[in-house]
């Protein structure tokens, strides 16, 4: 996640606040417009495989020239959710993709927390 903090917003001299307030919301529109354009997010769950060393591949039905990231969510027993990447005891797996699917590896030694628990991956992609 990044964290933007821009300085405190001055109303110009030139500009009423209700001026100021309409061309900052314009502005934001464009922006949002601009980011809603070229990037879809698309979300797929499932259930992590049985065993470690186990995979899940889930179909996607995306042009895998297009995807521009994918990010892995597996959800223990507790209902934490771990991502990818974690190397903490027994929760260790990672995300993958073809031009097909989107797979989800169990650790092969340290992934015993995750076995048969629910995922989400998200992927984003250009339009």
């Amino acid at each position: 996640m990044i964290v933007i903090n821009p300085p405190p917003l001055k109303v110009p001299e030139k500009l009423s606040e209700a001026g100021f307030l309409r061309r900052l919301v314009e502005t934001v529109r464009q922006l949002w417009f601009y980011f809603d354009s070229t990037t879809r997010e698309t979300s797929l769950s499932g259930t992590t495989a049985g065993s470690q060393g186990g995979t899940t591949s889930v179909a996607h039905g995306i042009d895998s020239a297009k995807i521009r990231g994918i990010n892995g969510i597996v959800f223990t027993a507790s209902g934490v959710g771990v991502s990818q990447g974690n190397a903490a005891t027994g929760l260790q797996f990672s995300v993958s993709f073809d031009a097909t699917n989107a797979t989800i590896t169990n650790h092969p030694t340290n992934s015993a927390n995750i076995i048969s628990k629910p995922f989400t991956l998200l992927i984003l992609t250009e339009k």
